[in-house]
């Protein structure tokens, strides 16, 4: 009896022992851990060609294609090797927009990626001669098509509160330009000589920041950031008698920085109140830039201007700056019965806004900026979280009202009767 309850709990002690298993044991996928559990809205400015003025012809701005609205998503597996992104978005003449991006991480540093992407801009205004001695010239719009794919590798160095990085990306961009006439439609009766191109590109970027957010903050509460990229565009195909032409040559070269800094306040609410600024700026050449390579105005993209209507300006050099101050106001944290909707904190923000662009180099170009006052605005903004059917993603929204003055009246008139207007609008997510 002692001999078998003995063997009775040897076989248990087996049984518990350490590395036993009965499953078959695989090695690690990060497939089961990479598919997509959220979504959120993706909203896209138009495609606007800034006011431009050459000769006696003036041309107003011109929206060629109007918002894109779609979605996108993001993910990692569970041991932070693979994590991707994407999104796609469509407007209303059926054309569409879409990016993907993939990281690996495995390396630990330096991390290796891969991109691509589909998107819609802009090669200017064009004039040509009506039929008939008499008629006044015809404008021709030039909508271009970007198809990108790129590779990179990302160097870093990360604090307990910083972060550095160094990114070296190489690719190739496709491009591919349509005439269109008064009525955006495409033109029958001209084109380009050469409206395809495709061009190698080289990029640099530097990014170093201190900025971080605290509990119930809406955003960066402290520190800066700084961020500066250098970017180099050849085309490849251009033909000798064509290099440097403004109209065929698809070379361009940029550089763009882009500063932010968030200094906490001192108050009695769930969170502290935070002065934020903001100050971004750029420059081009080549003749791929001639038409207003920057764009200056409205609430996305890299020079914003609230309150303005995007492309307000354009041009090779441009820039733009924000001081805001924002305001914790209520910690909702409510949900409306069982329909999936939950807001969560409520926060105000009053901003001046400022920038501009200018610099052609083309007989279609803006004035220059002594020739104007640049563009300005200030406002109030009430920021919020909303968790409405995504999932781990809530939707930030910002609802702003923006006096905006007239931004094409010189510099000259009156100060004492400034013409104001007031515009509503709303954003997703926070500006900076």
């Amino acid at each position: 009896g002692n001999a078998d309850r003995a063997a009775q709990a040897d076989d248990a002690a087996d049984e518990r022992a350490p590395g036993r298993a009965d499953d078959v044991v695989r090695g690690y996928s990060p497939l089961s851990t990479l598919w997509p559990t959220y979504w959120v809205p993706d909203l896209r400015p138009p495609v606007a060609v800034a006011k431009t003025t050459g000769g006696d012809v003036e041309t107003p701005r011109t929206e060629l294609l109007g918002y894109a609205f779609g979605g996108r998503t993001a993910m990692f597996d569970v041991v932070g090797r693979h994590a991707y992104a994407g999104g796609a978005s469509f407007v209303r003449s059926g054309r569409r927009a879409g990016d993907v991006s993939y990281e690996y991480r495995g390396l630990g540093n330096p991390t290796l990626g891969f991109a691509a992407s589909q998107g819609w801009g802009h090669d200017g205004v064009r004039v040509g001669d009506a039929a008939g001695t008499e008629a006044s010239p015809e404008t021709f719009f030039v909508l271009e098509r970007r198809r990108r794919v790129a590779t990179s590798v990302r160097i870093q160095r990360r604090g307990y509160r910083t972060f550095v990085g160094l990114t070296f990306s190489a690719g190739l961009v496709r491009s591919d330009r349509e005439v269109l006439d008064a009525d955006l439609q495409a033109s029958a009766g001209y084109r380009l000589a050469r409206p395809g191109a495709t061009s190698s590109e080289l990029a640099v970027a530097l990014n170093v920041s201190t900025a971080r957010s605290h509990a119930f903050q809406l955003g960066s509460a402290r520190g800066a950031a700084i961020d500066l990229q250098a970017r180099t565009r050849r085309d490849l195909d251009v033909p000798a008698g064509l290099a440097g032409a403004t109209d065929a040559d698809r070379s361009a070269d940029d550089l763009v920085g882009r500063f932010r800094a968030y200094l906490p306040l001192p108050g009695p609410r769930f969170a502290a109140p935070v002065l934020a600024v903001r100050a971004s700026g750029g420059t081009a050449r080549g003749p791929a830039t001639h038409t207003g390579y920057f764009s200056a105005g409205g609430d996305l993209g890299r020079f914003p201007v609230r309150g303005h209507d995007n492309a307000a300006r354009a041009g090779r050099r441009a820039w733009s700056t924000s001081v805001e101050l924002r305001m914790p106001l209520a910690l909702v944290n409510r949900g409306a019965g069982t329909w999936g909707l939950h807001l969560d904190r409520l926060f105000a923000s009053a901003y001046v806004d400022a920038g501009d662009a200018w610099g052609a180099g083309a007989a279609f170009a803006p004035a220059a900026p002594s020739e104007r006052r640049p563009l300005t605005s200030f406002g109030v903004e009430l920021t919020t979280d909303v968790v409405a059917f995504f999932h781990q993603a809530p939707l930030r929204l910002r609802f702003g009202l923006a006096v905006v003055p007239d931004p094409d009246a010189p510099p000259s008139a009156p100060a004492e009767a400034p013409r104001w207007r007031r515009v509503f609008y709303v954003g997703a997510g926070v500006p900076f």
